[in-house]
């Protein structure tokens, strides 16, 4: 069984519980053990991150030294935490004078030998793939889907300096070990607006509207994300819209973690399903799930 200190992050803590719940049910079920940081704090996205980078370091400095602590290496379900984790990590390790202020300002060592991953690679990783595989009890079969790694997807890559291209193959993979299709589609690592929404509620309904409805001009059923900001943003980007809109969609924004307990047998409730704000009932029964 691999072992990890899980770091789950603010919004599933909070808005994206359901993601939390599932990341928890299927990692058990793939024999993955996921040991949550004790007392771990906010990775600073988007508040830290845009006033103070310094304390945006510090703060990751701390959740980092606790896992190194643990001897084990950090795994984090949330893109945007993972972009911060992985940015921070990567700036400490090559900077011994940022280190040493860090410590100064922690008023201890810093404990930085794990390494940082996302839940996607962890999940996507082909020993697991092929262990869902093989005790799956559904399959996704004729579900078409757009994978949305949001724009923090890419400052990840950015920050551990590797390319983009073999992580962008992580969930569609995925996908079709769970027997559905993943659609090609441009908008990818497109930014949904949601960092914007603070300052500007007009990007971010440009931003949204233009994704769905890509989304629903490629034939997808739904979109599958591992960034709760993005999931969220997607679904009320929906609900903005009245019902006479001729650009509303009616698209299930769903963490990937949830298809994948679904094949693996859980039921809806156990994966949060009915908290989303898209009903995605009609959608999995069309596909006898």
């Amino acid at each position: 069984m691999s072992k990890f200190a899980y770091y789950p992050g603010c919004s599933l803590h909070g808005c994206a519980q359901q993601y939390d719940c599932s990341t928890r049910l299927v990692s058990q079920r793939l024999g993955i053990e996921l040991e949550e940081i004790p007392n771990w704090n906010c990775c600073g996205a988007v508040t830290a991150s845009a006033t103070d980078p310094f304390l945006e370091v510090v703060l990751n400095a701390r959740n980092l030294t606790l896992a190194g602590q643990a001897g084990l290496d950090i795994v984090t379900p949330c893109t945007q935490c993972y972009a911060h984790l992985q940015g921070s990590h990567r700036a400490l390790t090559h900077s011994p004078e940022l280190s040493r202020r860090v410590a100064e300002r922690l008023q201890h060592n810093l404990e930085l030998t794990g390494a940082v991953r996302s839940l996607p690679e962890v999940l996507s990783n082909p020993q697991v793939r092929d262990k869902l595989q093989r005790i799956a009890h559904k399959s996704l079969s004729g579900l078409k889907i757009v994978v949305y790694y949001g724009c923090a997807w890419g400052r990840t890559t950015a920050a551990s300096g590797t390319t983009s291209e073999p992580k962008l193959l992580l969930l569609e993979d995925l996908v079709a070990a769970m027997g559905g299709e993943a659609l090609p589609w441009p908008y990818t690592t497109e930014c949904c607006g949601g960092q914007q929404a603070i300052a500007d509620n007009t990007i971010t309904h440009l931003a949204t509207t233009k994704l769905l409805g890509m989304a629903a001009a490629c034939g997808a059923d739904c979109i599958m994300t591992a960034c709760p900001f993005c999931q969220l943003n997607l679904e009320l980007g929906q609900l903005r819209l009245s019902k006479q809109d001729s650009a509303r969609q009616n698209i299930p924004v769903l963490f990937f973690t949830q298809l994948m307990g679904l094949v693996l047998g859980y039921q809806a409730k156990q994966l949060g399903l009915p908290k989303q704000l898209i009903d995605p009932s009609s959608m999995l029964k069309n596909i006898g799930l």
